[in-house]
């Protein structure tokens, strides 16, 4: 189970709350308390990723005032790409800054933080890892093509953050490049347990603080208006007078305007009121889930465990879509680009499924008692895994209290 839920992630907001007044919208700086993402990533889960690992030149790399550190200073080569354990030091001991891309594929808990925040947000989302020890910032002042969420696991970092000088800019329609932003929105120090949210577009630079710092950027990719045109271009040109009919070059003036209107009638005629539900339901039908094998127990002709003191987590990337099929005493799933059928009794226990965390299969159990047995819950939970729906992703752990929290009222947060 992963360490950080969404409701603490964003605690005091509950998740829908952020979304509702915050994403895409304005900054936010949510205090929280030491520890509050210690168990998401510990600093030894690091180090064996660090050398148990090879890595290429897209995944890990060391920056110093915006600059790379040449790679054969802290990688060998052969026989496969992996650290030099003294000199990966030394480098940091001098300044730079450790970055881990797409580090969600490395680490289990922050994978499956990484997509319950996916799935909440309906968007996709990856996460790199940073990590400093002196006052050198690795990266200058910039912005992202994505939103922003920066959560400080470990140590202290101060940050400036500035509005944007482009509204919701992206590179692909930039006439050139644009001066940073001279309005200052926050500059302070992020703590251990802090999470800061940036729209896409802010201008934005972090400095170590002479200590061991390491956060971890969520990153947002959220879909815009050139998403869906370019998505509507594909839909149009099954439509003959865009694709199979060659451009009127040497045709009249009347020829030529009514092929252009035959053309902009086919446009038309996919600009409907669902135009966004059509847009969002093809996104869902092919979004991919992220990998999770669960083994050993998916290798198995039982497909999970023999107890039910096991944590089983949903594939799906989006909100799953149910569809209650009453005259075939059936539900239907929409997930993976693919339908499925079960039947009714189904509904409830995918509704259980659903939840925005892994859950133990005695939880699900429990949950819908005394309308569904456990055998058909075990059943379905079974044909899930067959089908790539669902996997196990380890031992429930035993209740513990949470992490000691500030006496009092939580830590508000704070926008400008």
């Amino acid at each position: 189970m992963p360490a950080v839920t969404l409701d603490r992630l964003f605690a005091p907001h509950t998740v829908d709350e952020f979304i509702r007044d915050s994403f895409g919208k304005r900054f936010e700086l949510v205090r929280g308390w030491p520890g509050k993402f210690a168990e998401l990533l510990p600093w030894e889960d690091l180090n064996r990723l660090l050398t148990e690992h090879t890595f290429d030149p897209m995944r890990l790399r060391l920056v110093k005032d915006g600059k790379p550190v040449p790679r054969p200073v802290y990688i060998q080569e052969n026989p496969f790409p992996m650290v030099v354990p003294g000199e990966l030091a030394r480098e940091l001991r001098e300044g730079a800054t450790l970055n881990l891309n797409m580090f969600h594929q490395m680490h289990g808990p922050v994978r499956q933080l990484t997509g319950a925040l996916s799935r909440a947000l309906q968007e996709p989302v990856t996460v790199n890892l940073y990590a400093g020890w002196r006052t050198t910032k690795g990266f200058d002042l910039h912005w992202d093509e994505h939103d922003v969420f920066v959560l400080q696991v470990a140590g202290r970092k101060a940050w400036k953050v500035y509005g944007d000088s482009r509204p919701h800019p992206i590179s692909h329609a930039l006439d050139g490049s644009f001066p940073p932003s001279q309005e200052l929105v926050w500059e302070g120090v992020l703590n251990a347990g802090d999470l800061l949210y940036m729209p896409r577009g802010w201008w934005h630079v972090a400095v170590p603080m002479d200590e061991p710092s390491l956060h971890l950027s969520f990153g947002v990719d959220t879909h815009h208006g050139r998403s869906l045109l370019l998505w509507l271009v594909d839909e149009v040109a099954k439509s003959s007078a865009w694709t199979r009919k060659d451009l009127p070059r040497f045709a009249t003036a009347a020829q030529r305007s009514e092929h252009l209107e035959r053309m902009r009638e086919d446009f038309l005629a996919q600009w409907t009121p669902d135009l966004l539900e059509r847009f969002y339901a093809h996104l869902e039908a092919k979004a991919k889930p992220r990998p999770a094998l669960g083994l050993p127990w998916s290798a198995t002709a039982e497909r999970i465990p023999p107890d039910d003191d096991h944590l089983v987590w949903l594939l799906v990337p989006g909100e799953p879509e149910l569809t209650p099929l009453p005259e075939e005493g059936r539900v239907q799933l929409v997930a993976n680009g693919r339908r499925f059928r079960f039947g009714a009794s189904a509904q409830e226990v995918l509704e259980v499924l659903a939840a925005r965390r892994p859950v133990s299969i005695a939880e699900v159990v429990r949950t819908v008692a005394g309308r569904v047995d456990r055998d058909t819950v075990r059943r379905l939970l079974a044909k899930l895994v067959e089908h790539g729906l669902l996997a196990v992703v380890g031992p429930a752990a035993p209740a513990a209290p949470n992490d000691a929290e500030p006496a009092g009222e939580p830590a508000a947060a704070a926008h400008p």
